[in-house]
Parts: structure tokens; sequence; C-alpha cells
């Protein structure tokens, strides 16, 4: 398999997982969206009657108001800075790459014969510049999506088991 079919192959994996984060993001915030309604509507009576009867309020569900918001904060924080550490990494690694690229590619130039042979390998290393820099796009455009997935994850996980929490004490 050629590097140009290797490197097909490797952004259309690429490209599915981004497809897969965006579908899942959707999934998530409509999920979350819903979820949030419902403890917005808990929490909101809550904090009703906490202000009619202050000594009488829930203030253990008060209290997880703040602190489970500081915690999925530092949560999608890490996130980001865990996938901006991955987007670096990949900005490097195509830097290195286009470095040992341009040395190859003064030895082409330099051992050209006429001009027609300059130009062919000048085409030819643009042409290959620009597939590796469409590659660099697809891995951070993925790297990109998946810390926002990683990031709006926190808020989820939390929202929909206060959603489940508050519904099941309501019921109770």
């Amino acid at each position: 398999m050629t590097v140009t079919k290797r490197r097909a192959a490797r952004d259309a994996r690429s490209m599915t997982r981004t497809g897969t984060s965006f579908s899942r993001i959707a999934a998530d915030n409509g999920q979350a969206a819903l979820a949030a309604l419902s403890v917005l509507t808990i929490r909101g009576d809550l904090l009703r009657a906490a202000v009619e009867d202050p000594l009488r309020a829930d203030h253990v569900e008060l209290f997880r108001m703040s602190s489970e918001k500081i915690e999925a904060f530092g949560l999608a924080g890490l996130a980001i800075v865990e996938a901006a550490g991955k987007a670096q990494r990949a900005w490097l690694g195509h830097c290195q790459a286009e470095m040992s690229q341009a040395v190859q590619a003064a030895g082409c130039l330099a051992r050209c014969a006429t001009p027609d042979r300059t130009i062919q390998v000048q085409a030819d290393v643009a042409a290959a510049a620009v597939q590796r820099l469409a590659s660099l796009s697809a891995v951070i455009t993925e790297l990109a999506t998946a810390s926002t997935a990683a990031a709006l994850l926190p808020y989820h996980k939390r929202v929909t088991q206060n959603a489940r929490r508050l519904a099941r004490a309501a019921t109770v």
C-alpha cells in the first residue's frame, strides 16, 4: 500500500471518528438539556422553599448546586488541557515531518538537470505538502471534536445523575 493510500485510509478513519463524535455530542446535549430542565425545575422549588424558610431548607442539595459545578468545570478544563497537549503533539510532529520533507526536496531540486525536471519536482513537492496538510487538518478536527465531547462529558454525567436522583427523591 502506498503512502498516499495509507494516508487516505487513516484520514477516512479519522473523519469517521469525527462524525461519531459529532453525533455523540448532539445526542448527549439533547439528553443533558432535558435532564437540566428537570433539575432546574426541582431545584427552583428548593430555592423558593429556602427563601421562604431558610432553617428548614435542603442545605445538602443547595451545597451540591455549587460543588458539582466546580467539579464539572475542573474536569472539563482538564479534558481541554489534555486535548490541547494532543493537538500540540500532532502539530509538532507535522512540523518535524515537514522539515524532513523540505530537506529531501532541497536534495531533489539540487539534482535536477533540466528546468522541466525542476518544475516537476516542485509540483510534486507542493502536491505532497497539500496532502499532508489536509491529513493534519483531519487529525486536528478529530482532536477538536473529541475534546469538545470530553469537555461536555462531566456536565452531561452530572446533570443526568441529578435528574435521576432528584426524580427519585420527588417520588418518595
